[in-house]
């Protein structure tokens, strides 16, 4: 897929965290030459299985049931940084699980990860994904993005509001765990104090 921006110069949304530093030792692509960045109105933000990274698309895709849609109805200024396989790939970082990507503005940073190639509905594989996700994301943020933006910012916190993904395929049916889903996300919100949403969507503002 073709970048949607040819222009190579960092958003203020990756300045702000200092991310191109912050992110320069932890695998094969660096931020600079890994990330994109687009204003479209919406954006749809998939996982590239045959390249096994993320990667997004402003066209209408036919496989929206299968994409993390971005929102973005004021025309901001939206990154994505396809994190595993990608700009994270060292093997004492991976170890303990990477979420697929970042996506984020000047004051939002948002984990995805797809757990979009699950075809079993069981009650108990379905859990077991979710609980998969929560881990590989919370390392991301907790063990990889946070810890080194805070290093190189010199401060304790992240000048940004943070939220995470978990991205099922919506033509699965996972109504059947649908209570159990929404009790971890008042665990996670509860614990981390910091949102956790199922969902293929969100807007962002």
């Amino acid at each position: 897929m073709p970048r949607l921006s040819q222009d190579r110069n960092f958003p203020a949304a990756i300045k702000k965290l200092r991310l191109g530093t912050a992110l320069q030792h932890c695998g094969a692509t660096p931020v600079k030459d890994a990330f994109d960045k687009s204003n479209a109105p919406m954006l749809y933000i998939y996982d590239k299985p045959e390249e096994k990274y993320s990667d997004w698309t402003d066209s209408i895709n036919e496989h929206a049931a299968k994409c993390f849609i971005a929102n973005n109805p004021g025309a901001l200024t939206l990154v994505l940084l396809p994190l595993d396989n990608r700009i994270v790939t060292g093997a004492n970082l991976t170890r303990n699980g990477i979420c697929d990507c970042l996506v984020l503005t000047e004051n939002e940073l948002s984990f995805v990860e797809f757990k979009t190639n699950v075809e079993s509905t069981s009650y108990l594989n379905l859990l077991d994904k979710a609980e998969q996700a929560i881990a590989q994301l919370w390392h991301t943020y907790d063990g990889i993005i946070k810890p080194k933006c805070c290093k190189v910012l010199h401060q304790q916190t992240l000048p940004v509001s943070v939220d995470f993904h978990v991205v099922f395929d919506k033509d699965l049916k996972v109504t059947g765990v649908s209570a159990e889903l929404m009790d971890k996300q008042y665990e996670f919100l509860e614990e981390k104090q910091l949102p956790l949403f199922f969902d293929n969507e969100k807007t962002f503002v």
